[in-house]
């Protein structure tokens, strides 16, 4: 899923994107997998320089996790 994450069509982006905030409002399990993977380093590196459609659900993705992490 990384490499999706760098891929250089925006819906693979976009979607990989919204499975990873799917994921990350979900269990404490599939929470601590993403981060366990180092997922969120590299959302936090590549949101500044795509395309705002991308952008939005790599926020909401960061939020999700960001709202789990508080739960813990």
């Amino acid at each position: 899923m990384k490499r999706c994450l760098l891929h250089e069509k925006k819906s693979m982006r976009k979607e990989t994107c919204w499975i990873l905030s799917n994921l990350a409002a979900g269990t404490k399990m599939q929470v601590d997998e993403i981060i366990k993977n180092d997922f969120l380093p590299i959302l936090v590196n590549i949101i500044s320089g795509d395309d705002f459609e991308v952008i939005f659900y790599k926020i909401i993705n960061l939020d999700s996790k960001r709202s789990c992490l508080g739960c813990m």
